[in-house]
């Protein structure tokens, strides 16, 4: 596995870019929804445009990273990025992504206080591969064996894709490196703030299997050297990467819910349990730089941009241009974003399927064990954060689907006048 300068494409087989980005957040199983969503704008509002929607640039954190993958290797296809993507997920269960074994539990001393009881980090399992409660080797045959890195490849290389970026935290430092495969096989200038590293690959199953390492429950991944965990824990909406990439027009989509700020909350009735504690810890993270923050402030810049050309002309934006060339590399510019985000919050339906479902049942083994005993710690709760994040299984990711479709079905208006460029 070696980190490399993507191949330079034929240019003159690269279709016409409209620098049209979409940013997939991270959220775990929380992801199906991400697939409803992109089903709808890639069937449906394509159809209601008369044309078929390209995205030019991906970027994806996480879960986000996954479907990222997904959509890049279908990317000289769009119109079935959506359905292919809902298809997996719907055919899911959760014995494909992780397992809990007594070989698992056997290795918790090691886990905790690595195998000389100085809390050294040891390979488990496989070379590579370091810590986690739980056994990712399903998630990585999942990836290599449905995820197409040679269509990704030759996508971008035929300009089908400008660019894919996946997300990761790099453990030594806390910093955000990005991942990043672009069609000319060069980076722009990226992100002048500090903890912000782009790195110029050829992606693979490592890069994608470490932007969705979730911390404690799945192993790190180790990649020439560098320990990498779940960039959500530093920036889970990728919206900055996207723009540095070129994005003139940048669709988000956050599993956060549009009442994650609504003060009137049903409260925690106890201290929660340590499994609990861990989902509440993960969506803190994971919220702490939210799509809200990034999206307001790029909004605001918007405004001043057009506010200051109205009012001292053109000369305005090239006298801002030469003041923050020298300090970001790039110039601002003017950029469209919209929003798709869930109405309420995907941890309560997860909580509700597993109590009226059959994924318990259908678990095997000690998984079964930890699904029962993470959904019990939930009866006296709406939200159950981890079990959010853990339950891969297609009866939930229906669910998910469905509502993903449905909400932004809602906004189908709003989708034709953004990717019209009205």
């Amino acid at each position: 596995m070696t980190e490399s300068t993507a191949a330079r494409p034929q240019k003159d087989s690269a279709p016409q870019s409209s620098h049209a980005a979409i940013v997939l957040s991270g959220g775990g199983a929380l992801g199906a929804y991400e697939a409803g969503a992109l089903k709808y704008i890639m069937e449906d509002v394509s159809q209601a445009l008369g044309h078929e929607i390209r995205f030019d640039i991906i970027a994806g954190t996480s879960v986000g990273a996954l479907n990222g993958c997904f959509m890049a290797g279908y990317a000289d296809r769009p119109k079935l990025q959506g359905h292919i993507l809902c298809k997996i997920w719907e055919s899911l269960e959760v014995s494909d992504v992780y397992a809990l074994t007594w070989r698992e539990v056997r290795r918790i001393p090691k886990f905790i206080f690595g195998s000389r009881g100085l809390g050294d980090l040891d390979d488990i399992g496989r070379s590579g591969r370091l810590g986690g409660l739980l056994n990712s080797e399903p998630l990585e045959r999942l990836v290599q064996t449905t995820m197409d890195f040679g269509r990704i490849r030759k996508n971008i290389e035929a300009g089908h894709l400008q660019a894919l970026a996946l997300n990761a935290t790099h453990l030594a430092t806390g910093n955000t490196h990005t991942f990043v495969q672009t069609h000319d096989g060069k980076l722009p200038a990226w992100s002048t703030v500090e903890g912000m590293v782009p790195r110029l690959v050829e992606i693979e199953p490592a890069h994608v299997l470490a932007s969705a390492a979730l911390p404690w429950v799945f192993p790190a991944v180790n990649i020439h050297g560098d320990i990498y965990v779940d960039g959500g824990l530093k920036l889970n909406t990728p919206i900055s990467p996207a723009i540095r990439l070129g994005a003139k027009r940048v669709l988000v989509m956050s599993l956060d819910p549009a009442d994650v700020a609504d003060s009137t909350q049903t409260p925690i009735p106890q201290f929660p349990s340590a499994f609990n504690l861990l989902g509440y810890i993960f969506s803190a993270l994971m919220e702490s730089r939210s799509s809200n923050y990034d999206l307001r402030r790029l909004r605001r810049l918007n405004r001043i941009l057009a506010y200051g050309h109205e009012r001292f002309g053109p000369e305005f934006l090239e006298m801002v241009d030469d003041a923050v060339v020298k300090e970001r590399g790039s110039t601002y510019r003017h950029i469209e974003t919209l929003e798709i985000r869930p109405k309420t919050s995907l941890t309560r339906v997860a909580n509700q399927i597993i109590r009226t479902g059959t994924i318990i049942q259908r678990s095997n083994g000690l998984t079964r064990s930890l699904l029962r005993k993470v959904a019990e710690m939930g009866l006296h709760q709406e939200d159950n954060p981890l079990l959010g994040y853990l339950l891969f299984d297609g009866e939930f990711a229906r669910e998910l689907i469905r509502m993903g479709y449905e909400e932004t079905r809602e906004r189908h208006d709003e989708l034709v006048a953004f990717f019209s460029g009205e």
